[in-house]
């Protein structure tokens, strides 16, 4: 029998699914997590859309996944529209550019 565990720091954060960046659209933010499956994985991207609803609950969209991945950014492009940059990753992927509206 195996059992999958997950690292937490003391405050209880997560450390498999770490926040490297975030922009803000209209009425919602898009976030970028880097994961950590560990030893045995390569660390990738998800960038998902996160709307704030109420008392800290929020709505929580995939948009995009980058595997093997491990940095990237956000730029705003015009008040509408961003793109995601992900940065090249020693494993034979150079730069992936990700554009979209901030709706």
């Amino acid at each position: 029998m195996t059992y999958a565990t997950t690292a937490f720091d003391e405050n209880g954060k997560d450390l498999s699914f770490e926040k490297i960046d975030e922009i803000q659209g209209e009425s919602n933010y898009f976030r970028l997590y880097r994961t950590n499956g560990g030893a045995t994985t390569s660390f990738g991207l998800v960038m998902r859309k996160e709307k704030p609803i109420i008392f800290g609950l929020k709505l929580v969209s995939p948009i995009k996944g980058f595997s093997p991945a491990s940095k990237g950014r956000f730029e705003k492009l015009t008040p509408e529209s961003a793109r995601l940059v992900i940065l090249p990753n020693g494993y034979g992927k150079g730069e992936q550019i990700y554009e979209f509206k901030l709706y």
